[in-house]
């Protein structure tokens, strides 16, 4: 059991009562000054501005787009020193001086005490996305996408395509082949990219306006169904079904 004065255990919640995510970035980044600005990695050698802070459902995330890794704050602790997850919270009560960790703390940082008073910043909404294509292989695109019931001819249709390069405003991430990215096209300008081996899979600057299958609707018909996805959608299409999704299930129809 881990508790501190006042006899309050060690936890997330507890952490995240007295910082917030975006404090641990900035503390533990030195190029992170805003939501969706690029930076070089600061957990492996690289001269690229591969990486950035995004929120998704209301959390951050940081995202390396030249590994596909994607940690949440305290996953990012642990990654960068190399510890448990409760010696990941020890770190965090001891620099921010939090009053939470046990005294007998095992496990430091670079011995930082306090919080920086730094204001939470995001670059502007409307973000510039903008894609390279590749050719399609045989490798992981199709076992991914077979797995799905999703034929290339289906995947063309609905303007999915795989992708060399990622530019997020004005960076570029090279993307592994390794680690596969797919761009959805949803629009003049509007990209939604799932890199689906990666755990934060999601970047994209689509709206509530950018209705996945739209484009694909027959002229006319009896049925369309309004389901929660643009697979779902495509694997509808391949069934004999005419589908639509929104962008998101939180989205009202």
């Amino acid at each position: 059991m881990f508790t501190g004065k006042g006899f309050e255990e060690l936890n997330t919640k507890s952490i995240f009562k007295r910082i917030t995510e975006f404090d641990v970035f900035n503390y533990y980044i030195p190029d992170f000054v805003a939501i969706n600005k690029p930076f070089s990695s600061p957990l492996r050698p690289n001269v690229k501005t591969s990486c950035s802070v995004q929120e998704y459902q209301g959390k951050l995330f940081y995202k390396d787009f030249g590994t596909g890794d994607s940690y949440d704050a305290i996953s990012f602790v642990r990654n960068k020193f190399q510890v448990t997850f409760h010696e990941a919270l020890n770190i965090l009560s001891s620099d921010f001086n939090l009053g939470l960790h046990s005294n007998t703390i095992e496990k430091t940082s670079m011995g930082f005490v306090g919080i920086h008073h730094v204001e939470q910043k995001s670059v502007p909404k409307e973000t510039i996305i903008r894609i390279k294509r590749r050719l399609w292989n045989t490798g992981l695109d199709k076992e991914y996408w077979t797995s799905f019931g999703i034929t290339k001819a289906t995947l063309s249709k609905f303007n999915v395509h795989p992708i060399s390069h990622l530019w997020i405003n004005n960076s570029c991430f090279n993307i592994k082949p390794t680690n596969p990215s797919y761009a959805y096209v949803e629009g003049e300008g509007k990209y939604k990219v799932l890199s689906p081996y990666s755990e934060h899979k999601w970047v994209g600057n689509c709206n509530s306006n950018n209705i996945q299958g739209w484009e694909q609707l027959p002229d006319n018909g009896e049925l369309c169904i309004i389901t929660s996805s643009k697979k779902d959608v495509m694997l509808l299409y391949e069934l004999g079904y005419s589908a639509i999704a929104p962008q998101s299930e939180s989205y009202i129809t």
